[in-house]
């Protein structure tokens, strides 16, 4: 990782022009256990043109500390044009679409469905994805029999029928410790699947508005009382499910491929294009986007303390 770093610096020193790429949340570094980024990544930082991160919080943060960042969705990985008809959901499955490690939330999802098949014995989750380590699918599939989850619970291992998967559920749930912009969020929005995810809110597309209902990390039972409400009523869930299908034109990739471009032009012209100037702010506004950063730092830097923070 460090690499990267040390290869802006040598692509400075022969007068390259230089975009770092911010690929995760500003406080990561803290997560991932590797703390000596945090000030290597401003040194370095304030010596490129120009930084590009997931979020606006991310983007406040980063300009508050001199270092010049514009905020930068990641392109979508499918074609909004071809993606299919918005359908309403009639069914009480869900779906979790992760690598199985502890950071994903895989035991939380499973503690979620042990409380909802209490009062919806007929509750299904497919579970999507591959463990890397033996050692932990081993302890899921020992929880899973301990509490007889046996005809709950779905794995499918690593597929590429995704889409066949989704298509059979009514809820998405996300209980990851940290995502830095989650694309299995966005390709559920793309078939009108509505997530329940555990707080993290510098996530752009992880608003009500956009069909992302939040709970405090490691509430999983907060989680389970927001999916039973929606299995219960099933006009609230397809109101939340036609907000998260209509909020991909929001993060369309032509309007990602405009702000590229206009990046680009800025670079080239030193004057910065008009759709890229940073919005502007109230102090109120200012203080909640220092303030989701603060949080987060906080929460990264204790993660040790969340089991489901592990990876």
């Amino acid at each position: 990782m460090e690499n990267f770093y040390y290869d802006l610096l040598a692509a400075r020193e022969m007068g390259i022009r230089t975009i770092a790429m911010e690929h995760n949340t500003f406080a990561f570094p803290l997560y991932s256990g590797d703390i000596s980024l945090m000030p290597l990544r401003r040194i370095v930082y304030a010596g490129t043109d120009i930084v590009t991160c997931l979020s606006r919080s991310d983007e406040y943060i980063w300009n508050s500390l001199g270092i010049r960042a514009r905020y930068m969705p990641n392109p979508l990985t499918f074609d909004t044009s071809a993606r299919p008809q918005f359908k309403e959901r009639e069914n009480k499955n869900l779906i979790f679409i992760a690598r199985m490690i502890p950071g994903k939330g895989v035991l939380d999802a499973l503690k979620t469905v042990e409380i909802l098949r209490q009062k919806h014995p007929d509750v299904k989750l497919f579970m999507l994805g591959c463990f890397p380590d033996p050692d932990f699918e081993q302890e899921t599939h020992a929880f899973i029999r301990q509490h007889q989850l046996e005809k709950n619970i779905v794995f499918t291992g690593f597929t590429t029928q995704v889409d066949k998967y989704i298509n059979q559920s009514s809820v998405h749930l996300m209980p990851s410790c940290v995502e830095g912009y989650p694309m299995t969020l966005m390709e559920v929005k793309s078939y009108g699947l509505p997530t329940i995810s555990y707080s993290l809110p510098y996530l752009e597309a992880g608003k009500e508005e956009y069909g992302t209902i939040m709970v405090p990390r490691g509430d999983y039972r907060a989680m389970a009382e927001k999916v039973s409400e929606l299995l219960d009523d099933f006009k609230l869930l397809n109101n939340l499910s036609k907000k998260a299908y209509d909020s991909l034109q929001y993060f369309d990739n032509q309007l990602v491929f405009s702000r590229w471009k206009a990046l680009f032009l800025w670079l080239e012209t030193g004057s910065e294009p008009a759709e890229l100037a940073l919005p502007s702010m109230t102090a109120e506004e200012k203080q909640d986007l220092l303030q989701i950063q603060t949080h987060e730092i906080i929460f990264a830097a204790d993660s040790i303390s969340f089991p489901s923070c592990k990876n």
